[in-house]
């Protein structure tokens, strides 16, 4: 005996099925989403941007290392520690000047911003700045000693009193 079937009902009855189960799991998986994968999940604004990654890196060197008072009279003290010859300028106020090893320049009645060289007078030499300031007498101590690592070339000293060394 033959059996006919209707294309129709065939393709009606399969659709139907096919719904009923992809229905089910859509909602099965809307309810699994819904539970699990927020607690999984990290969000994406915890990955820097390229621009935000560098900021962090700039940002170092743009935090004050000390400050000076603005209400008093301000002054440097360089200090050398370095075993060699140095000079040093305010690069908009003096000429070069020379401080001898173990010796130390205090420079008075400075008017800020100002930025501060300190080299050795031989080029192969590398000098790290290291800076206090003794509020009691609004002075930044530098004491300049020779290194093999990150140098410093300038201390600068803004409008506000912030010190910054590059």
């Amino acid at each position: 005996m033959k059996h006919s079937f209707s294309g129709a009902s065939i393709g009606s009855s399969i659709q139907s099925t096919l719904l009923a189960s992809t229905l089910l799991t859509i909602g099965s998986l809307v309810t699994v989403l819904g539970t699990i994968a927020p607690a999984q999940a990290k969000p994406v604004t915890d990955i820097p941007t390229p621009t935000e990654r560098m900021a962090q890196e700039d940002a170092k060197f743009w935090v004050p290392v000390a400050r000076l008072s603005t209400e008093k009279p301000q002054r440097i003290t360089v200090i050398n520690k370095t075993g060699v010859l140095l000079e040093y300028l305010i690069t908009t106020h003096t000429d070069f000047r020379v401080l001898e090893p173990g010796k130390s320049a205090t420079l008075s009645n400075i008017e800020t911003p100002l930025f501060l060289n300190i080299n050795p007078q031989e080029s192969n030499y590398s000098v790290k700045y290291t800076v206090a300031v003794d509020k009691k007498t609004n002075t930044l101590n530098v004491t300049v000693s020779l290194t093999n690592g990150e140098e410093n070339r300038t201390l600068n000293v803004n409008e506000t009193g912030a010190v910054y060394l590059y």
